[in-house]
Parts: structure tokens; sequence; C-alpha cells
């Protein structure tokens, strides 16, 4: 299938499956705001499209309000933008993406799904101010997200048996990570090798129980108030410092 400009496939409740390349640019819609029906998956590769894959969805949890994606490639390239809006994401295999993920609108099917033991490799930028989250609970799934999270605004939330790295090219580049909160019950891992040496700032606040882990050579200040009742772990060899000159930091657990 080739799709022009300023697509939108909707459908009542049948599943609609886009098994073709998605190429050009513009936006390709996926449902209707406000509407829960319909389900969709992309299982092309859709590397080269230069555009946003919009999910349109109600906001809520169900099974029709996702968007099935075969892989990676299908997710999108380094061009693309993939826009949560009221649907969420799930893969059928462990992918690794360069596609920018925009989450906006307050909703609970801002969400990723996966598969147990899978890890998901995110080397594209995150933006938005809305809150993402992992809410496969009871499966041992890793969320990498290697690429620039400046611009990202909302909190990262995360199942209890869920580990989310937080490093990489984004962390070298900006030297700070800017999100509202890490939360959950899972484990955060921050500066997660010692290729990593660059002082890095953290200035969202760890809160639920989730549990923080520096292992990076570089400095880690976590300049927040930190609620969590989880563990703080600091690897051999790392620094993990609270607060700053501007801000006196604080960790409860």
């Amino acid at each position: 299938a080739k799709l022009g400009f300023n697509t939108t496939l909707n459908t009542d409740s049948a599943r609609c499956t886009v098994s073709g390349a998605i190429t050009g640019g513009g936006v390709v819609e996926l449902g209707s705001g406000g509407v829960a029906s319909g389900r969709y998956a992309l299982t092309g590769n859709n590397s080269s499209f230069a555009g946003t894959i919009a999910l349109l969805g109600d906001g809520t949890s169900g099974s029709y309000n996702y968007v099935a994606f075969q892989n990676g490639n299908a997710f999108g390239g380094a061009d693309t933008t993939v826009r949560l809006d009221g649907r969420g994401i799930y893969f059928h295999e462990a992918p690794t993406t360069h596609a920018t993920v925009e989450v906006i609108g307050n909703k609970e099917s801002n969400a990723l799904e996966g598969i147990n033991g899978t890890q998901y490799v995110f080397l594209g930028k995150w933006k938005g101010a809305e809150d993402a989250q992992f809410r496969a609970n009871d499966y041992n799934i890793t969320i990498a997200l290697a690429g620039d999270l400046s611009a990202y605004e909302g909190t990262f939330t995360s199942g209890t048996s869920n580990t989310w790295v937080l490093g990489g090219e984004g962390v070298a580049g900006t030297g700070s990570l800017d999100m509202k909160e890490l939360n959950g019950a899972g484990t955060f891992k921050v500066q997660y090798s010692s290729e990593y040496s660059s002082e890095t700032l953290l200035n969202a606040a760890v809160g639920g129980s989730a549990a923080l882990q520096q292992s990076g050579a570089g400095k880690l200040i976590l300049a927040a108030e930190n609620t969590t009742t989880g563990t703080l772990t600091v690897d051999k060899d790392t620094e993990v410092q609270l607060g700053d000159a501007a801000t006196p930091g604080m960790w409860a657990g």
C-alpha cells in the first residue's frame, strides 16, 4: 500500500492491516479521536517515511485501543514521528527504531505493550509533556531509551518487573534528563554503561517504589526531592550527588 499525504484510516471493528511500505511525508492517522473501535496493524517497512503516524483513540486501555507494529522498521525511521494521542503501541517483535515518539493528551492509553523477556530499543527522540507507561506489570521487559530525551517533560511509569534504561546519545548530548517524574515499581538505570563519562543532571523526581541505579563513570546529580521507597544503587567507581547549588535534593528510599 502507498498512502498519500494526510491520510486517515478508520474502521469500526475489523482489523485494518497495512502490509506495504508507507512512503513520502504528511500525516497518516490511524483511528479517530475519542473512539476506541478499530484494530490497526502496520507490518511493512516504513523506515523511509518522513512524516507523522498519529495513533488516535479514546484514551482507554481496551484491547482495541492499540496499533500493532511488526518490528522497528514498521514503526518508522529517523524522519518519522509516531504520535500517541489516545491509542497505544504494541510490538510483535523486539524492535530497534530511530523514530521520534511524541506523547500528547493525558490519556491512560499512552502506553507500550510488550512480550515477556523482550528488550525494546528507542534510538530516536521523545517529546511532549504527557505521561507514558509500560503496563506489562508481570513481564520481564527492558525499555532502552538511548536517544535525546531533553524535549520530553512527562512522566515515565514502570511496571513491577520492567527495567528502563535512560542514557546514551541523549544524555551525552544534553547533559540533563528533564522529564517530570520517574514513577511506578520498576527499575530505572541512568548512565547504564561505564562508556558514559559525562556528568548527568536528573531533574525528574523518582516516585512510587521505583528503584534507581547509576552505572556510568560520570557523576549523576539528583536535583529533585525523590519520594520513592525504592533503592538507590551506586555501582563501583561511580558517583551520585544529592542536589546542586540551586536545589538541595533528597532521597527518601
